[in-house]
């Protein structure tokens, strides 16, 4: 292979159209031919069809998102293998390589429509559509690139459609990537519609408050607390939605709801599309689903349509963490042989002590197994209906989560405990005491965070960005952490094409 993976050949572009017709905007059907980048985008379906196309690899990935990193952190293991962080953080890692491949996809094609965007002929589109296609593109390219240089460290970053220099492009510092991301979730901010003004078929599209949540992120990592501020109050001035959280938290990861009012930002899937876009393990285009309701529940035929996989058990560490009365644990996780019944089955169900073995007789699990975890917030059980269901990023919970953290940092230290208690009171614990020690403060928000976030994105980026990964890894499962282990190593396949491709410690 002559070219970095991380970039898409240019010669052709795909562009999907079939959108008038469809029920959400990711039913697209791709056209049976390709249009060359030179006759394209002279209409308003050329450019809705690629702004759409910029979307689609956030379904290639999605796994990465929660597996990798919830493994990274000993809270969720593999019933499959248990392996080491050293073998988790191999170079040669597929779903690494399929992390960082599909973020650049993303990348790419915003990069494509923002440069068309900025020579457009007059008369194609209106400024309020202009405003729409911009704001999107600039928020996935935003988010790409505050995805990737928090994973990777220093990367490539390029800013236009793909050329021969890119080849051999060398990295830009993380600062400066986190800078870029400023600039871009700054103008999708701006350019951007509330999400409940996307209506009918485009629901489901990003809207201003995750422009606004990711340009607070953004902030936090460069360590700009009045930014990061100013981005969170924004989102809180907003009415269309105006984000809350729910009274049952367990509404937020409902099978049968999607986009609602505590979600901010979530990968669309849909039962209904007529080209399923989502990767599978990052070849080629597989059913379409997305595989948690599978990989989430216990190993057995019973749990999952085709069967569970047991890729996301809850460690019994983790299991046990949770304070007395906290009901994430009770709505949000089940061991055996605690029964479970969710919105979608019909009958309960319990996480079995056995399964066969080669011979197909039954085996007893170990006695510790029983002490093993399952996260509901993807077991729906064995019916067909949650392969569509929808991934939240970025949530109400995590955003409260994240300003308390701003505002402590501002000295407002009553205002950042008002918003870390809130998700506590919603969990039915009592509210924490309010201390101006950064220390005690920290362990508080930190503690939320992992029983809050359990399983979902953002969660182990948090103790990486906050320097306590290797705090949290020797308290609860006595791990030395390397230095290296803050950042995915860059993929081998990289490394072998482009020799300017700086080193991240592996």
């Amino acid at each position: 292979m002559k070219k970095p993976l991380i970039f898409i050949a240019l010669s052709t572009i795909v562009i999907f159209f079939g959108m008038a017709c469809k029920k959400s905007f990711f039913d697209a059907a791709p056209d049976d031919g390709s249009v060359s980048d030179a006759t394209a985008y002279k209409t308003k379906a050329d450019f809705d069809a690629g702004v759409v196309g910029a979307y689609v690899s956030l379904q290639g990935a999605f796994d990465t998102w929660i597996k990798m990193p919830g493994w990274l952190s000993q809270d969720i293991f593999n019933s499959e293998r248990v392996e080491t962080i050293d073998q988790l953080m191999d170079p040669n890692n597929g779903q690494i390589t399929e992390y960082w491949t599909e973020l650049y996809k993303i990348i790419n094609n915003s990069n494509i429509v923002i440069s068309k965007l900025a020579s457009i002929e007059p008369g194609i589109l209106t400024d309020d559509e202009f405003k729409k296609a911009s704001g999107q593109v600039r928020f996935l390219r935003g988010m790409s690139y505050l995805q990737l240089t928090r994973t990777f460290g220093d990367i490539p970053m390029p800013l236009t459609g793909y050329s021969a220099t890119q080849d051999n492009m060398a990295c830009t510092s993380s600062d400066e990537v986190m800078s870029q991301v400023i600039i871009d979730l700054k103008e999708a901010a701006a350019q951007l519609p509330e999400t409940k003004q996307w209506i009918g078929a485009d629901i489901g599209r990003v809207g201003k408050g995750a422009a606004q949540a990711y340009l607070a992120l953004a902030y936090m990592y460069k360590k700009d607390w009045s930014g990061a501020a100013l981005a969170s109050e924004q989102l809180l001035a907003l009415r269309n939605p105006q984000y809350v959280l729910f009274p049952n938290v367990r509404t937020v990861f409902s099978a049968l709801n999607k986009n609602l009012n505590e979600s901010i930002f979530e990968i669309q899937f849909s039962l209904n599309s007529v080209d399923k876009w989502v990767g599978w393990g990052g070849q080629a285009p597989s059913n379409g689903h997305t595989t948690v309701a599978q990989t989430a529940p216990p190993v057995g035929e019973k749990f999952a349509p085709y069967g569970g996989w047991g890729n996301y058990i809850v460690s019994p560490k983790a299991v046990a963490s949770f304070e007395p009365g906290d009901n994430r644990r009770t709505q949000l996780l089940v061991k055996y042989p605690e029964p479970y019944k969710g919105e979608l089955m019909t009958d309960t169900m319990r996480a079995k002590d056995w399964d066969l073995d080669k011979d197909g007789k039954v085996k007893l699990f170990p006695a510790e197994r029983k002490a093993y975890g399952y996260s509901t917030k993807y077991w729906f059980g064995p019916s067909g209906m949650p392969y569509g269901s929808n991934i939240i990023c970025m949530r109400f919970a995590d955003f409260k989560l994240n300003y308390a953290e701003i505002l402590f940092n501002q000295n407002k230290t009553s205002e950042a405990y008002q918003q870390l208690n809130d998700v506590r009171i919603r969990a039915g614990l009592p509210a924490k005491t309010a201390s101006a020690d950064m220390e005690v403060f920290m362990t508080a928000l930190m503690n939320e965070r992992r029983h809050e976030l359990l399983l979902e994105p953002n969660l182990w980026w948090n103790y990486t960005r906050t320097g306590r990964a290797a705090k949290f890894l020797k308290d609860n499962y006595n791990i030395t952490m390397l230095e290296k282990w803050n950042h995915f190593p860059t993929p081998q396949r990289e490394r072998d094409v482009n020799p300017n491709l700086c080193s991240n410690g592996y």
